[in-house]
């Protein structure tokens, strides 16, 4: 048996999907119809400790609807980058960890 944590949003009681090589979560928003590209159909990310749980949610706090822009000047040849975020009123209180166990069958 092992102890691991899961993250769900408490009003539409879903969980956070696991993302194509860990990436994206932020952008989980739940309660809408469709998902980015990178959500894997049907699966829960699964966290190993709680204080994982808790950085987790932080990070997907914090970054809300964030999109990366970049572009060349052409001035100067260099390349640059925008971060642009939109505020769509998350807060930690909309999710809550919670502790599940995974159980091997050895029949």
């Amino acid at each position: 048996m092992i102890q691991v944590f899961l993250i769900r949003h408490k009003e539409t009681k879903e969980f956070m999907p696991l993302t194509r090589r860990n990436k994206g979560y932020s952008w989980w928003n739940p309660g809408t119809k469709t998902s980015p590209s990178n959500v894997l159909p049907n699966t829960v990310r699964i966290l190993p400790t709680e204080r994982q749980a808790k950085q987790v949610i932080t990070q997907w706090t914090i970054m809300p609807n964030s999109s990366i822009r970049g572009y060349t000047d052409h001035s100067t040849g260099e390349d640059d980058y925008d971060i642009c975020t939109s505020d769509d009123g998350r807060k930690k209180e909309d999710l809550e960890i919670v502790p599940a166990r995974i159980v091997f069958d050895e029949t």
